[in-house]
């Protein structure tokens, strides 16, 4: 073999063996996918907040699309930062609306 076949073999079988270090690892609770890890953030994340009918769907919908993306893939990362948005935004918090104009335009005007 040349030294360059041997190079390739011996990479592919760290990266086999890698795999099954994993598999294993994840099959004995040892250490979790990443992925799994990031979904159930997501949906700790959620738990107990009071969303519509409408954001759960939507919310729902990209931990699917999540989670048959691999984590390489560059819309695993728009679909990863989309729910970190959706998560974060204090869906069940209302305020009480402030329509003075005047202390607007002053609050404006203070510069």
């Amino acid at each position: 073999k040349t030294q360059v076949e041997e190079k390739v073999a011996a990479e592919q079988r760290k990266y086999m063996l890698m795999q099954q270090l994993k598999a294993i690892k994840q099959e004995l609770g040892i250490e979790k996918d990443d992925k799994s890890s990031i979904i159930q953030t997501f949906r700790e994340a959620i738990e107990g907040k009071k969303l519509s009918e409408e954001v759960e769907k939507v919310i729902e919908t990209e931990l699917s699309k999540l989670s048959s993306l691999e984590p390489a893939s560059p819309e695993f990362n728009v679909c990863r930062s989309y729910l970190e948005w959706l998560t974060t935004i204090p869906w069940d918090t209302l305020t009480e609306d402030n329509t003075d104009i005047k202390k607007a335009a002053d609050i404006l005007d203070e510069d």
